[in-house]
């Protein structure tokens, strides 16, 4: 018999039939399934004594199984019609080895296996984001990658496998036997129509009746999916959004996506979405329904609930939603072999069954069925659906039954019973050494070396666990408004009171624009500055005391006045309700840089240039650059005016926000609309006059504090060098031993007889993104940073600031803030966050093993810890005493890092070059009193 699986069969390769529960099998369950036809509803019961001593992992699109030997981990191919057996490389070589919170064969849960071309077969897993392709008699297999882009789905149509990436619809494109030394590789075989999300959005492959198809699901605001299908039109190598499927019915689950006839299953309605029952689709279990594809979409409103009731029984649409479903919903099947003796066992091995009944409900069954265990979200307890031994022939109506059976021993079917949950943000620890050797050229890598592959193989594995559950935390923390994503919240830990991380903050959202920015995103960043230069517009009110108008808000939230009319405003605090009723400084710098960062991502200049963007940069501009009593070109600022926004001692001059208004000055100019404005001209001179100051009095390195050590004070000349009467002795005991012969940076702030010698890390990195810090200066920043790993880095990426205040200088300085005591939060505290800065920095100077070794140490505990907001301790070591989990920057600050790393080219979002402009080394002259 040949049967064939959603489409044409090719007379070459015969198809057996696609089972509908053939996944997730334990070892030495049974040999006896039931095979399900979906192109003729023919349904079968077959013995597979193959089975034994296997796990089955999946069925191929052409409906051969995937088995994975318990022992040896040798990868086979099952017919299930014929028993013939195909042997393929062990998966020992592909993917890593048992590791502490998953083994194996859970991280090679396959999505999707089949033919790349007559000989070769390639499979893809899902979990790991992973391709890999052999042929039988191959030693290894060969993994197949989409340089910068995640394989989003994959299948094998007509004899070839394709697999979509933000490209487009790949296809694998095998070696020939010509030219047998070339690798396989992947090819565009059609673009996409639209630009689909990675961060929101989930695309499926299927066989609509011979179409190759393409479903994409996007989620939506309150958690409505909007799903769109698109027919993939391989010869003019395009996509085309589709109106209708066919007449056809589509089966779409986390797992995999099925198209089906309604003609062969009359309860089954055309041209029409039925979804499985994964948590993340937005269904429960037991909740089947269709959905009409209207005017090439289908939209989906109901949010997941846990299933609180009995199953009832079963038809055909459960079944096959119950397939789609992805594989963490099932757990194990279980085999009684007391078979009941007054039970005849036909003497034909291979029976052939028509499809039972719809929702008819049989009686219970008797002793001796398969049971298939589901896990009830509400009760944790087993359900079991039971189904009779295949060989045994019995009548239509007595189908399976959903059913708690008293007589059966549960208590031997959980000993029996290995519960598949898996961990999926835990991390592993991977060698340093093999960490430093990976590199992602692009180019297909063997998997012939055990020792050394499995080991970056577990490292991906991890990256890709952290990376899923990353993005999945930054898409719960949009905030929409007017049915429009408008940034993300500070934090949605809510295991602590909200206080004010449920706002979006202007600085705390500049990370995860540029995670959204980088993945093709653009939407998000858009809404977010309009909608801030908007706020601006605002009249800002502090009691009695108006403040000016080019203040951008510290951070806003959506306000429902009216929730039965479902009206909303923007709140915006300017100062007035936070803590210590400070005004953002900080934030019309931030605001600026990531207008020029999604004006330089987008090559879009509409937005730039229109009015009210213009009128928000000049009212900024003409805050920042107004006359006053400063004989300083830097900006004078209050503390707890920025990041570090409660009592540290930064008031003054502090070189975060310093820093900072040199890139934002730099951004501005590359804005503006009009070349001859006046403000390009106060720009200019700005910029020189502040690259001059931060160069002459903020830069430390071993010979210039030695310099400062030797210093005169009380002179009183043009030609000082003291010029701002620093006394020697007030300078600390720690920056001698701090301090190496080779390294230098720019300390934290300058100002009448006072130099604040603390390392700070978002000033100094911000100074090499912008080319405040000539070339000398920025690989003297990232030499300290080596020199001094574990002072500033330790075991958590990274320090704010460098060292903590103690004892009476804390009680003075701080005024004995319980949240700022020694090595936490803003006293010296370790900041995830601060890791895109690191890495962008080491990127851009060319020293890309500084940013690995960073991320190393942060994938061992961070989505563990469940991405908190900083580390306490000397060396980072533990979480924030105070801390938010979950927090969205910090989540974002990995993934932007990530991105920087795999792909360089991204920097371009975040760095300014070096236009020669104002940067320049200062000639320093002795006064005649330094000896």
């Amino acid at each position: 018999m040949e049967a064939v699986v959603g489409g044409s069969a090719r007379a070459r390769h015969p198809r057996p039939p696609l089972p509908p529960t053939q996944m997730d099998h334990a070892p030495g369950t049974g040999s006896r399934r039931r095979l399900l036809n979906f192109s003729t509803g023919q349904c079968i019961r077959v013995h597979l004594p193959e089975l034994r001593g296997h796990r089955v992992f999946g069925p191929t699109t052409e409906g051969l199984l995937v088995l994975l030997h318990t022992t040896s981990f040798l990868v086979r191919l099952l017919n299930p019609l014929t028993g013939q057996v195909t042997d393929l490389p062990p998966a020992t070589k592909l993917l890593p080895r048992l590791t502490r919170y998953m083994n194996a064969a859970d991280a090679l849960e396959v999505s999707s296996a089949g033919l790349a071309d007559d000989s070769t077969f390639a499979v893809f897993f899902g979990w790991v984001k992973k391709l890999a392709v052999a042929k039988p008699g191959d030693e290894c297999w060969t993994t197949l990658v989409d340089p910068g882009n995640y394989l989003l789905a994959a299948m094998s149509f007509q004899g070839r496998f394709y697999c979509v990436t933000r490209r487009g619809v790949m296809v694998v494109k095998s070696s020939s036997a010509a030219a047998a030394d070339k690798p396989p590789r992947l090819l565009v075989a059609a673009k996409l129509a639209k630009m689909f999300s990675e961060i929101a959005g989930t695309v499926r492959l299927v066989n609509n009746d011979g179409e190759l198809t393409l479903v994409y699901r996007l989620l939506g605001r309150d958690k409505c999916m909007k799903y769109e299908a698109y027919r993939v039109d391989l010869k003019a190598r395009r996509t085309k959004p589709v109106y209708g499927l066919g007449g056809r019915a589509l089966f779409i689950g986390l797992s995999r996506a099925l198209s089906v006839s309604p003609l062969l299953f009359p309860p089954i309605k055309n041209d029409s979405v039925y979804l499985g029952w994964d948590s993340m689709i937005g269904k429960s279990f037991g909740s089947t329904r269709p959905y009409q594809l209207c005017a090439g979409f289908v939209q989906v409103s109901e949010i997941s609930e846990p299933f609180h009731g009995e199953f009832g029984p079963w038809g055909i649409d459960d079944y096959l939603c119950c397939y789609v479903t992805d594989s963490g919903c099932w757990h194990t099947l279980q085999f009684d072999k007391a078979l009941n003796p007054q039970t005849n066992i036909p003497s034909s091995p291979r029976p052939s069954l028509p499809l039972p009944p719809t929702r008819a409900r049989p009686p219970r069954p008797p002793a001796g069925f398969e049971v298939l265990l589901f896990e009830d979200l509400r009760t944790r307890k087993m359900v079991l659906w039971a189904e009779p031994i295949p060989p045994i022939v019995v009548p239509g109506s007595k189908i399976a039954e959903l059913t708690n059976d008293s007589k059966h021993d549960t208590s031997n079917l959980d000993q029996k019973t290995r519960m598949r949950t898996i961990e999926r943000h835990r991390s592993c620890e991977v060698s340093q050494l093999i960490l430093s050797e990976v590199e992602h050229d692009g180019t297909p890598r063997s998997s012939c070396s055990p020792s050394v592959e499995s080991t970056i193989e577990t490292h991906a594995l991890h990256r890709h666990t952290i990376a899923d559950a990353a993005w999945e935390a930054l898409k719960q923390s949009i905030v929409y408004f007017r049915g429009q994503p408008i940034g993300t919240v500070a934090a949605i830990d809510r295991s602590q009171a909200e206080l004010n991380y449920d706002q979006v903050f202007m600085r705390d959202f500049v990370p995860s624009a540029l995670a959204f920015l980088m993945k093709g995103e653009p939407l998000i960043v858009k809404n977010f500055l309009i909608e801030t230069a908007r706020l601006q517009s605002r009249e800002k009110m502090v009691d009695l005391f108006k403040l000016g108008q080019g203040v951008m808000p510290a951070s806003f939230k959506v306000h429902h006045s009216h929730p039965t009319k479902k009206t909303e405003s923007l709140l915006a605090d300017f100062g007035e309700i936070a803590i210590g009723r400070v005004a953002p400084v900080d934030s019309g710098l931030w605001w600026i840089f990531l207008l020029r960062a999604y004006t330089k991502w987008t090559r879009d200049n509409s937005l730039a240039e229109s009015p009210h963007c213009q009128r928000a940069m000049r009212l900024i501009l003409k805050l920042w650059l107004s006359e006053g009593f400063d004989t300083s070109p830097a900006l004078l600022c209050a503390d707890g005016c920025s990041m570090i926004d409660r009592r540290m001692g930064i008031y003054g001059y502090p070189i975060e926000i310093q820093a900072l208004f040199f890139m934002a000055l730099r951004c501005a100019l590359s804005l503006l609309k009009d070349s001859n404005d006046d403000f390009v001209c106060q720009i200019t001179k700005r910029i020189k006059a502040l690259s001059y100051h931060l160069h002459s009095y903020y830069w430390l390195d071993f010979q210039r504090l030695n310099d400062i050590y030797r210093y005169k004070t009380e002179e009183y000349s043009q030609t000082a060098l003291n010029k701002f009467n620093v006394i020697p002795e007030s300078i600390p005991d720690w920056i001698f031993d701090f301090m190496p012969s080779r390294g230098g940076y720019f300390i934290g702030n300058v100002s009448p007889a006072r130099m604040d010698f603390r390392w700070f890390c978002l000033g100094n990195f911000i100074a090499i993104l912008s080319s405040l810090a000539t070339g000398e200066q920025a690989e003297a920043i990232l030499d300290l940073v080596e020199e001094r790993w574990q002072e500033l880095i330790g075991e958590m990426p990274m320090k704010i600031c460098y060292p903590a205040m103690e004892n009476q200088e804390w009680q003075i300085v701080t005024g004995c803030d319980p949240k700022n005591t020694r090595w936490s939060y803003h006293n010296a505290g370790s900041w995830p966050v601060l890791l895109w800065l690191l890495v962008a920095v080491s990127v851009k100077l060319g020293r890309p093993h500084i940013a690995r070794r960073a991320v190393e140490l942060m994938e061992k505990r961070l989505a563990k810890d469940e991405f908190p907001e900083y580390y306490d301790g000397r060396a980072g070591r533990y979480v924030g005493k105070q801390a938010r989990k979950h927090q969205t920057w910090s989540v974002a600050g990995y993934l932007v890092a990530k991105m920087l790393l795999d792909d360089p080219s991204n920097l371009r979002a975040v760095s300014l070059d070096d236009d020669g402009r104002g940067i320049r080394e200062p000639v320093l002259k002795r006064s005649n009193s330094c000896p």
